[in-house]
């Protein structure tokens, strides 16, 4: 159901980006994060730390919306030797997640947490969030969606994967 805050027709599931007044000391901060819930006085947002926050309309100085999944460097241009170092493995791929996620799909299921904020499990497969890369090993193709949308939550942008889906392995 769409709600509109601030004169922005919002969403659950949407990603926005908010300048806040802050009080102590006197100033501003900006807000990234994916709206949990909208009313017109207020939108609680999930920041890719998985913290949540309520903003109020009257500490808003600016706000509008920003890409679903954030689009990141191209992965074409990393090194395959270190992906493949980092994951440990022979083979893999790497893709933009803008283009291989639905964003529809981000406020699916969620894996559960391991090891703080930055690896997550579901299944028997595992994903590792670093910088802007999430190092994936799957141990089913299913279990892709779930911990990309996980991925992407925490601000992911490009995605390297032990097992070839959907894509021709990396070269070079």
């Amino acid at each position: 159901m769409i709600t509109y805050w601030r004169n922005l027709p919002l969403a659950p599931g949407d990603r926005i980006s908010v300048r806040v007044r802050i009080p102590e000391p006197p100033g501003a901060s900006d807000i990234i994060g994916r709206v949990l819930t909208v009313t017109p006085a207020a939108v609680l947002l999930e920041d890719r730390r998985g913290r949540q926050t309520e903003v109020r309309s009257e500490q808003v100085i600016a706000a509008r919306k920003v890409p679903a999944i954030a689009r990141g460097r191209n992965p074409a241009y990393a090194d395959p030797a270190r992906l493949r170092e980092l994951l440990g493995v022979e083979e893999a791929w790497a893709a933009r997640l803008c283009d291989v996620v639905d964003p529809a799909g981000l406020l699916g299921q969620r894996p559960v947490l391991l090891d703080g904020e930055r690896v997550a499990r579901f299944g028997d497969s595992r994903a590792e969030v670093t910088g802007e890369w999430v190092l994936m090993h799957l141990a089913e193709a299913e279990d892709f969606a779930p911990l990309a949308a996980w991925a992407v939550r925490r601000d992911a942008r490009n995605v390297a994967a032990d097992t070839p889906i959907p894509d021709p392995p990396l070269t070079g």
